[in-house]
């Protein structure tokens, strides 16, 4: 992960999505571990995207890896590894999959990993109950969900929940993903003024960034890369992103007009808090890692300082 750094980003959690027992079993207590490094990105722990989505927003999961909940917690367990709390920092889910809803208490309360809403086709009633029951975070919002229509509000309902349905306290955090392909820049500009404190870019990038246009291997998908989107082979499906943070961040301060300020909190406060780690990361103030991006006032970034002692 020492290349993250040439871009800005000094933290991160590896994503893992939809993926068979023995893959989790082999990938989570590395990509997991989590790092402090003078010299490369630390891992936060593993967000663990998958495999307990709804197959009708599975996106580019592989529909042979998505599974249910009917064991309860015993689900998680088995799928992902005994003890894969210490190395989850992030679990994404669809409350509406069987035993989904009755775990989220038991995840949230008896370890520091967060549950997301996510691939899912809950509706808002349905999110709203997870909110109350543990749920903290959106994953990719807009995206893998039903659209947000006048009556039927889906998940995207409780990032604008009235305070007499969801105090603003409890509204959760949610990833978006500004890249100008995944979500239209008025609708990311929507989300963004719905809740400015609660907005964390997300960039749903692979390991394609950087790379010349054409098709890649990604297990046993292929991939077709066409400048910053990534499409399935043969599909209209997005199979991630192929954009950089600060790009990110550029978009949000060109579609919002807000301050660099302000738009950096959603790369830095805004994600640290949502991840309960405020104490130690995201911040400038005693007690939190010395990690340090050099940016000019147009936001263009000129170093990147990772202090570790």
């Amino acid at each position: 992960m020492g290349q993250l750094l040439e871009y800005g980003v000094t933290s991160i959690c590896p994503t893992v999505t939809s993926s068979q027992q023995h893959v989790y079993h082999d990938v989570i207590p590395i990509l997991g571990l989590k790092t402090r490094s003078s010299n490369k990105a630390d891992s936060l722990g593993v967000h663990l995207e998958g495999p307990f989505i709804s197959p009708i927003k599975k996106g580019c999961h592989p529909p042979e890896a998505i599974t249910d909940m009917k064991h309860g917690y015993i689900s998680l367990q088995e799928r992902y590894g005994q003890g894969f709390e210490q190395y989850a920092a992030i679990v994404t889910a669809a409350p509406e999959v069987q035993g989904c809803s009755e775990i989220i208490p038991q995840l949230t309360s008896n370890s520091p990993t967060v549950f997301s809403i996510g691939h899912t086709m809950a509706d808002f009633d349905l999110a709203l109950s997870a909110v109350h029951s543990g749920a903290t975070m959106i994953t990719h919002l807009y995206n893998a969900m039903p659209a947000h229509t006048a009556r039927d509000v889906g998940v995207l309902g409780l990032i604008s929940a009235t305070k007499d349905t969801l105090p603003s306290d409890k509204i959760p955090f949610y990833g978006i993903i500004a890249d100008g392909v995944h979500v239209h820049p008025s609708a990311v500009r929507a989300a963004y003024m719905a809740n400015p404190s609660k907005t964390i870019l997300v960039t749903d990038a692979l390991y394609l960034i950087g790379l010349e246009d054409g098709h890649y291997q990604r297990g046993n998908q292929s991939v077709q890369k066409k400048g910053s989107l990534l499409l399935l082979q043969g599909t209209d499906t997005i199979a991630g992103s192929a954009t950089h943070l600060i790009d990110c961040v550029h978009n949000l301060i060109k579609w919002t007009g807000i301050p660099l300020a302000e738009a950096l909190a959603t790369i830095t406060n805004n994600p640290a808090t949502s991840l309960n780690i405020a104490h130690r990361k995201g911040f400038l103030r005693p007690g939190c890692d010395a990690d340090l991006n050099i940016l000019s006032a147009d936001g263009t970034l000129k170093d990147t300082y990772k202090l570790y002692h």
